[in-house]
């Protein structure tokens, strides 16, 4: 039963590296409000008092978390539940509750937590996020932050998948400019950059040159660049004599446009950032285990299978990368996703170098990766030489991609002349017929979808993160991004 609703006693057992006390129902200030007072003395102890867990027990072991309100060396006001049976504020997830209450009372262990946050809904079942890449954990952030609890499945480590196999460019280039589009990337740059600003991101902003290798080539590249200019991007026009300070035969093009802004980040931190926001919130991250099954009833999803077994589920989001279509045919959804290869090799000398990210023809790009090493790889995009595959089968890079590479250098990237290949690996894009994203709520009730971003995954997870939770939250999201990303506009 309920405790009587004045305060009966606390007890605590602290260690430097494990604290637990039990919170009994004091006085209420609101009809929802439990107040222990003077817990400055155990809250400190463990380090950062925003850092610890509130947990509450109820006869069906249920985790019904609760709000702090207030939180100083005097006063702790905890808004949870009406009917509160047990509480345990915990710092760390293996902690235990002391035995030493003032009452008779038998202290109950509360149920196991792992990352659960005071403001999250009470009883509220999570959304249950397949994929920790950079999308996923974008997603899973956004929803934290928003108070929505979240459960993210990784089959391997996060950012195992096509994250860790990309590029890993932000751009303000594109090739074919759009006033959405980019406005789509600025709303990434508005969390990316305070964080590369502080420190928290490391950002190498090496520029972005699309090449004209021929004369044919140049109106093309040159609209792209008036087009980008009109938008706002920085941009330059640079003749070929301007090409070979940068490390390129000037005799193998007719020019090039420039985007000095364009970078390359680090996609582990990034994931890092997500997680440690999402973190603060009711989020919980779960890898080495994969989401098998989605169970659904008169189309509504309301149940994951996992290797552990079933849970129940308030939505499931798909942000799986490449294996999305297999996410999707769980619940017999059919989008028009195919993949194309991503094969990259790792060129090392022996000195220090530079080199910008250069496009060349046949979707090969090369540049820089640290002080003495690049990229050499193909970005391709195109949806009709696309298809379906296997993205977990043993895929390696052809001899014949080493071949293209080395030939592309002879002709036109003297900088790498001396390279030697010391890797190579194959990540797969997921590719969308007009090369943008479906994200949003799909046909199945509760099921959403953050797929086909098409190679730039790094470059819209942040804005795509905002959008979809925003939307699962109930909020208004920007109505011109929201129809950019739309499921439906290619029926449309």
């Amino acid at each position: 039963m309920p405790f009587a609703a004045e305060l009966l006693g606390v007890g605590a057992f602290v260690s430097p590296f494990d604290v637990a006390f039990l919170v009994l129902p004091g006085p209420r200030l609101d009809e929802d409000d439990v107040v222990l007072f003077d817990p400055g003395a155990v809250l400190h102890s463990a380090g950062d008092p925003a850092h610890s867990f509130l947990a509450v027990g109820t006869p069906h072991s249920n985790v019904i978390p609760a709000e702090m309100l207030r939180n100083d060396a005097e006063l702790l006001v905890l808004r949870g539940h009406a009917e509160v049976f047990l509480l345990a504020l915990i710092s760390h997830s293996d902690s235990r509750p002391s035995t030493g209450i003032n009452s008779a009372t038998a202290v109950v262990p509360p149920p196991r937590v792992i990352f659960i946050h005071p403001a999250a809904g009470a009883g509220m079942d999570p959304v249950v996020v397949v994929g920790g890449g950079v999308i996923g954990t974008s997603i899973a952030a956004e929803l934290a932050t928003r108070d929505i609890p979240v459960r993210l499945y990784e089959k391997d480590a996060l950012g195992a998948g096509t994250t860790s196999k990309s590029m890993a460019i932000f751009f303000w280039h594109q090739d074919d400019p759009s006033a959405t589009e980019h406005r789509l990337r600025e709303r990434a740059w508005e969390t990316y950059g305070p964080l590369i600003e502080d420190g928290t991101l490391s950002f190498t902003q090496i520029g972005t040159l699309e090449t004209a290798p021929e004369l044919t080539d140049v109106p093309a590249v040159r609209t792209v660049w008036k087009e980008l200019s009109a938008l706002g991007v920085e941009t330059e026009w640079l003749e070929p004599d301007a090409l070979a300070e940068m490390g390129l035969d000037s005799d193998a093009f007719e020019g090039a446009l420039y985007v000095p802004a364009d970078g390359f980040l680090d996609p582990s931190e990034i994931i890092q950032q997500f997680v440690e926001r999402a973190r603060d919130g009711p989020a919980t991250f779960v890898t080495g285990e994969g989401v098998t099954d989605i169970k659904t009833t008169d189309g509504v999803v309301e149940a994951v299978e996992t290797e552990s077994g079933t849970e129940s589920v308030s939505g499931v989001v798909n942000a799986a990368g490449p294996w999305a279509p297999a996410i999707n045919d769980m619940v017999d959804l059919d989008q028009p996703l195919r993949h194309t290869r991503g094969p990259i090799v790792v060129l090392s000398r022996d000195e220090e170098f530079s080199l910008p990210f250069v496009m060349l023809d046949y979707e090969l790009y090369f540049r820089e990766d640290g002080r003495n090493q690049a990229f050499g790889g193909r970005f391709d995009t195109s949806y009709e030489t696309a298809a379906r595959v296997d993205p977990s089968a043993n895929h390696a890079v052809e001899q014949s991609f080493h071949l293209d590479i080395a030939d592309e250098i002879e002709r036109s990237v003297p900088r790498l002349e001396d390279a030697r290949i010391v890797d190579d690996w194959v990540g797969f894009r997921t590719i969308t017929p007009d090369g943008r994203p479906f994200v949003g709520e799909t046909s199945v009730e509760n099921y959403y979808t953050a797929v086909g971003l098409s190679g730039y995954g790094i470059t819209r997870a942040p804005a795509i993160g905002d959008l979809l939770a925003a939307e699962i939250a109930g909020e208004q999201p920007d109505p011109e991004l929201k129809a950019w990303v739309a499921l439906d506009r290619l029926e449309n």
